[in-house]
C-alpha cells in the first residue's frame, strides 16, 4: 500500500536510533492484509513501545524518542547504499 510507505520510514528511523541490528524492529509487525493507519498506531502503541520499554529498562526517557509521532516529525533519512552497490546513474 503506497499510502502507508511512511511506516517503513518510521521503522528505519527507530532502527537507526537503536544502533544495534540485534534489537532492530522488524517489518513482521506490520504484515497484515488489513493494515490501516489506525492499525499502525495500535501496533506501535501495543507492540513496539512495550518492546522498547523492555530494551531501555531503567532509561524510560529514551522511549520518548521512539514514539511514532516523534519519529514522523524528524527529517527524512538519507538514502544509503549497501556495501558493494553503486548509485544508479541519472536517467
Amino acid at each position: 500500500m503506497p499510502e502507508l510507505l511512511w511506516v517503513a520510514d518510521a521503522v528505519d528511523r527507530a532502527n537507526a536510533k537503536l544502533e544495534d541490528p540485534n534489537r532492530a524492529i522488524g517489518p513482521s509487525h506490520f504484515l497484515r492484509k488489513d493494515l490501516t493507519e489506525e492499525w499502525v498506531h495500535r501496533i506501535w502503541r501495543h507492540s513496539i513501545i512495550p518492546y522498547l520499554e523492555e530494551q531501555f529498562f531503567g532509561q524510560e526517557e529514551r522511549v520518548e524518542e521512539f514514539t511514532l509521532e516523534q519519529l514522523l516529525m524528524e527529517e527524512p533519512m538519507p538514502l544509503r547504499e549497501e556495501p558493494g552497490e553503486t548509485a544508479a546513474p541519472p536517467v
